[in-house]
């Protein structure tokens, strides 16, 4: 089995998940600070980003 990592910051009201994504997607959404193409929310599964 391919070892996973959760990376986490939390505190009493707030709870942070990181998630990576490949370059394809990363570099579009950093320059245009917000996701875009090819993001596509439909494939996200139980982390949902907050827009």
């Amino acid at each position: 089995m391919k070892e996973k990592e959760i990376r986490v910051v939390f505190d009493k009201e707030t709870i942070t998940v990181y998630q990576a994504y490949r370059k394809e997607i990363a570099l579009p959404a950093v320059k245009a600070q917000t996701f875009v193409p090819p993001f596509k929310v439909e494939r996200m599964t139980w982390i949902k980003p907050s827009f």
